[in-house]
């Protein structure tokens, strides 16, 4: 039960195409993820100075990134396996640098908010990249060495928009239902969920027949008081 108003909005095809592109952005944003962390790692001078603890410890440097565009951005680590974590808690926003250390060759993923792609929808943003420290530089800040990176604007000329964000639909409630559950796993879970309600009820006639025993027990145990509580009254 909802109001006319609630009602109205939820009719409207606007709202639906609007849920329809959030939903393609912030699923867009686990699939660029994924294939930066992928991505080739260009062969570099410095590639094999991490193969033990002891060079990597003594080629140990400072990274910072800097945030030198108009968009909120999170950084991860990318390990050799193509995994990946997440080191900012929150968004480095523009004009503010992240500081950390790295080792050689190690990888990093620079990549916009997901809510960013929820309200833009566009693919080709985002890098990744090495550590180099044959590319270190003197940071004017604290007058020490370290890989330096910036994060730039991207050219909205040439980005490119996510696949089918601007192809028009005559329901947009059908694309968003499509779009948000996936056709093989929901028909598991309704699999799933059928087994469950047969379990159940099975279980329910098992303690069905437990109950009915149960009761005809009872019964007998309530005639049995009566007769027994007969006799002692004679007495």
């Amino acid at each position: 039960m909802v109001s006319k108003e609630v009602k109205q909005i939820f009719h409207s095809e606007e709202y639906w195409k609007q849920m329809f592109l959030r939903e393609k952005g912030s699923q867009y944003y686990d699939v660029l993820l994924k294939r930066l962390s992928l991505s080739n790692r260009r062969r570099n001078p410095t590639m094999y100075w991490a193969w033990t603890n002891e060079m990597m410890v003594a080629n140990r440097c400072r990274l910072i990134i800097k945030n030198e565009s108009t968009i909120p951005c999170h950084v991860y680590w990318n390990n050799e396996h193509g995994k990946y974590k997440k080191m900012t808690k929150r968004p480095i926003l523009p004009g503010e640098n992240y500081h950390t250390y790295s080792y050689p060759n190690h990888k990093w993923i620079c990549i916009p908010i997901k809510k960013w792609f929820e309200e833009n929808n566009y693919s080709n943003v985002g890098f990744s990249f090495l550590v180099n420290i044959l590319e270190q530089q003197t940071e004017p800040t604290s007058n020490k060495l370290a890989f330096v990176k910036s994060i730039w604007d991207p050219d909205y000329s040439i980005l490119q928009p996510i696949k089918g964000t601007r192809k028009k639909y005559s329901n947009y409630k059908e694309q968003f239902v499509r779009v948000k559950f996936d056709k093989e796993k929901n028909q598991k879970k309704i699999e799933k969920n059928g087994a469950f309600i047969a379990d159940t009820k099975r279980n329910i006639r098992d303690l069905q027949i437990k109950l009915n025993i149960l009761q005809k027990n009872l019964v007998g145990a309530k005639e049995k008081a009566i007769c027994l509580n007969s006799i002692e009254n004679a007495f």
